[in-house]
């Protein structure tokens, strides 16, 4: 999980930095890599904010 968001990150990186005609076309894998990124981030989100929730909860 955390090497997909080092990738993606360093792929942003990469687009951003690089001009126009360098910027590399995203491969099949790599786009469906970023779906599933997607598609898991959000229950991530939600289950980061959970343990917060609780960690706090436990500590009042």
């Amino acid at each position: 999980m955390n090497g997909l968001i080092t990738l993606v990150v360093k792929d942003v990186t990469i687009a951003v930095n690089a001009p126009p005609m360098m910027t590399p076309k995203p491969s099949a894998d790599h786009i469906a890599a970023g779906d599933k990124f997607f598609k898991f981030f959000p229950h991530f989100i939600n289950l980061h904010l959970n343990l917060v929730l609780l960690y706090l909860h436990q500590l009042y």
